[in-house]
């Protein structure tokens, strides 16, 4: 759990654009950067703009040249289950929207 109100945090801390990219990260099997950026139609520049804030956020790892990789244990199904759920604004995770369910919070997805 503790893990999980940092991936939160971690989470909504992330531009627009970071976000696009976890999610097309999360949505492909390959880890090359070609495949990945394909699916955010970002140019090559600004792919590489925001992959670099990834890597410098310590989000993502890019240790293979042409490849990347989440660098968080997990943070794969973290942002594949987190993708499409948002309270007030801000993504939460799947696991808090349970929470918040229990005491009647309602949240759209």
């Amino acid at each position: 759990r503790l893990a999980e109100g940092a991936y939160d945090k971690i989470w909504n801390d992330l531009s627009d654009n970071d976000v696009v990219i976890c999610k097309a990260m999360s949505e492909t099997d390959s880890n090359k950067v070609e495949d990945i950026r394909e699916k955010t139609d970002f140019s090559p520049q600004m792919f590489n703009q925001y992959r670099k804030r990834l890597v410098d956020k310590g989000v993502v790892s890019a240790n293979n040249r042409g490849h990347m990789d989440f660098a968080l244990p997990r943070f794969k199904e973290f942002v594949w289950k987190t993708r499409d759920c948002f309270l007030s604004g801000k993504v939460i995770s799947y696991q808090t929207i349970k929470r918040k369910a229990r005491f009647g919070v309602r949240v759209s997805e």
